[in-house]
Formats: structure tokens, C-alpha cells, sequence
């Protein structure tokens, strides 16, 4: 981790003294080169592939994701990240949102708990980002928990997708129900094939009654006899949905 942040200050450094805000991937490989690594990981590059609108990322190296941050721009709105190293994560999604121009962020790599506390104060205050997919085995419980605290009073993202986490349980329910409470921006949560049991759902569901923004939560399918039976179900019926 001390090499990233390493890499990290060379880079913003960099990015001071040009006057250009694209830097060449020769002016970045000699900046590393300046490093002394002699205990450093040779991590193998993995595939980065550009589209018009942003930019896909599978198992990149440091390295790339320095390059990938040079050549971002304002039309770049979308980054996905697969299988990625916690260096990587920790280097790249702190640093774009950072930025004002990323209005879709999907992760399909396991964050550890230090991958999550990462880019949980960019996120609580970023100004772009209007859909945030953690989703196939990416997060737990102690991230969600995490996760549910720096967005309480984000005021951008709209469309949250936990579902396809089976490490998300009934533990980190209360903590979801909290956000849904605060936060007056979201409007999607997916939270379906988790492991959230029915009391889970029942709390998650007890949250709609004075939450007045989210338009969906879904839920798995297996909740919904326990959710219709709620006295209040009449109210939030046409906000929750079963998949």
C-alpha cells in the first residue's frame, strides 16, 4: 500500500508542474522508474478497453490505472472495475471520485473492509456519480455497513445495486434501514439474491413508511408473503418489489 501512495503523490506532482492535463504513459513509467522498488510486486497487466463514453477495466495493474487517470475526460462518465487488485482499487476509485465527471461507477471485485474505508469520504461528498453498482460477490456486511454510513447525506446517487452479494445478510440491515431515513437523494436499491432474512426485510421495509424518495427496493422474492402481511403494506405496496 506505501508503494501506491507512493505512486499516487508522484503522479499529482506531476500533474502540478505540466501544464497539460494529460501526461504521457513514457512521462509516468519514468516517473515509477525514479522509485526505489526494491521490494516492489510485479503485478501482470491486465485489459483496458475504451469507449466513447468511459472505460472498462479488468484486472489492471497500478500502473494502468495511473494511465487510465491521465487520459480521463468530462465525456468519460462510466468506469467499470473486474477483478481487480486492492491496490488498484484503492488507487483508482478514490482518485476519479475525486473528480466531477464520473456518473457511473460498477465494481465486480471483492472489497475488502480497507477497500471500502478507501473511498468512503470521496464518496459522501462527491457531486457526480448518480449510480453505484457493487454487484457478483463484491461486498459484505461490514462494507455495506460502511457503505450505508458515507451515503446518508450524499445527495447525487440515485440507483444503488447490491444485489448478487449471498455476504450480505440481516446484519447490516439496520444500517441500510438508517440510510434509507437520511438520505434524500436515492431512488433504486437492489438488494435481491443477498442473504437478507425476513426480519431483515421487514426492517428494510418498515424504513419506507418515512422515506419518501425511494421509488424501488427490491427484495427476494421469498420476503414477499412475510412483507404483504405487514399492516401497513398498503402504503409502500407500490414501492417494493420481489425478484
Amino acid at each position: 500500500m506505501e508503494e501506491v501512495v507512493e505512486r499516487e503523490n508522484i503522479l499529482k506532482q506531476y500533474l502540478k508542474e505540466t501544464d497539460s492535463e494529460e501526461l504521457s504513459y513514457e512521462e509516468l513509467s519514468e516517473a515509477d522508474e525514479s522509485l526505489d522498488t526494491g521490494t516492489s510486486i510485479v503485478q501482470e497487466d491486465g485489459e483496458v478497453e475504451w469507449s466513447q463514453d468511459g472505460v472498462h477495466l479488468l484486472n489492471p495493474s497500478v500502473d494502468q490505472c495511473m494511465e487510465v487517470i491521465t487520459k480521463l475526460e468530462d465525456k468519460h462518465e462510466i468506469v467499470t472495475l473486474i477483478d481487480s487488485s486492492s491496490d488498484s482499487i484503492q488507487f483508482l476509485i478514490p482518485t476519479i471520485l475525486e473528480g466531477r465527471t464520473i456518473r457511473q461507477l460498477t465494481v465486480s471485485s471483492f472489497l475488502t473492509h480497507d477497500d471500502i474505508l478507501s473511498f468512503i469520504t470521496q464518496l459522501s461528498t462527491n457531486k457526480s456519480l448518480t449510480m453505484l453498482q457493487l454487484s457478483n460477490d463484491s461486498i459484505s456486511d461490514d462494507g455495506v455497513v460502511a457503505l450505508a454510513q458515507s451515503l446518508q447525506y450524499n445527495e447525487t446517487l440515485k440507483y444503488l445495486h447490491l444485489q448478487y452479494n449471498p455476504d450480505i445478510t440481516s446484519a447490516c440491515a439496520q444500517s441500510i434501514a438508517k440510510l434509507l431515513n437520511n438520505n434524500k437523494t436515492l431512488t433504486y436499491l437492489y438488494l435481491y439474491d443477498t442473504n437478507i432474512d425476513s426480519h431483515g426485510a421487514v426492517m428494510l421495509s418498515e424504513s419506507l413508511q418515512t422515506n419518501n424518495t425511494l421509488k424501488s427496493l427490491w427484495l427476494d422474492r421469498q420476503h414477499q408473503n412475510t412483507c404483504s402481511a405487514l399492516p401497513y403494506f398498503e402504503q409502500i405496496k407500490s414501492r417494493i418489489k420481489f425478484w
